[in-house]
């Protein structure tokens, strides 16, 4: 294969994207669904728990919010490292939980520390605050959340080199996201779009100051899908831009070529 011909193969465009995921759908529909109601359990749970009238004990160190957040990223990380890995290699070894698998977790639990520690560190409560400093505050959180999601949105295929056992760098990975950065970030939206007008749409017309139990596990419902195309998403983009083929294809040449 020719250096032009190895470039085009790993390039990864904005529609050639959304087919590749919508042909996915021919060989991984089970699992896709599998692995949208498991992220819809984990999510749901709390409100679940609520209705139970559980009540869960509040973790003894970290901002209020890790309580929930914390157990939930670690159970989503789980999740999507299984059905990412099981898309990628498609064997029954890629669903066993291993040392790759706990690194990918790791790496995406302490992404979700470092961004809730800024977060709090730079913002820690609003409440009792003049509206506009409320105002300021909310759009600054919102901006320097922002800014740490496109950090991680570069770094984003190194964690998934380590899952699948790719010889792939962090300078490597933000080198090879470069190119996608744009149709990754496209197309998550692109797939975003719907469920948040459905969800901001019901919101609307029911004008409830507090949604109830119904309405919030259906939204929950309805942003599982988002989650869940992502984990597609992202595995389509890796095997892309470092094995040169579309999910369920074979790579054309020897992976090492990709990380000299």
């Amino acid at each position: 294969m020719s250096i032009a011909e190895n470039e085009e193969a790993h390039r990864v465009r904005f529609g050639a994207t959304v087919s590749a995921i919508a042909r996915a759908f021919r060989f991984a529909a089970p699992a896709i669904l599998i692995t949208w109601a498991v992220y819809f359990g984990i999510h749901a749970l709390p409100v679940i728990l609520e209705l139970a009238k559980v009540t869960i004990p509040r973790l003894p160190f970290g901002p209020p919010g890790w309580t929930t957040g914390l157990p939930i990223t670690v159970a989503t990380a789980v999740t999507s490292g299984l059905f990412i890995r099981w898309l990628l290699v498609r064997t029954p070894d890629a669903l066993r939980p291993d040392g790759r698998l706990a690194a990918y977790v790791g790496l995406l639990v302490l992404a979700f520390l470092i961004d809730s520690f800024v977060l709090f560190a730079l913002m820690p409560d609003l409440r009792g605050r003049t509206t506009i400093s409320q105002s300021v505050g909310l759009i600054g959180r919102g901006v320097v959340s922002l800014l740490i999601d496109l950090v991680l949105a570069f770094l984003v295929l190194w964690p998934v080199g380590l899952l699948v056992g790719d010889r792939l760098s962090p300078g490597q990975a933000i080198a090879r996201m470069g190119q996608a950065i744009l149709t990754f970030v496209g197309v998550y939206l692109l797939l975003g779009v719907p469920p948040v007008l459905i969800i901001t749409g019901r919101m609307i017309v029911s004008r409830a100051v507090r949604l109830g139990p119904g309405e919030r596990l259906a939204n929950l419902a309805l942003s599982s899908i988002i989650g869940t195309l992502a984990f597609v998403l992202l595995a389509q983009v890796y095997s892309r831009r470092i094995r040169g083929c579309d999910l369920g294809q074979d790579p054309p040449g020897a992976l090492a070529d990709v990380f000299e």
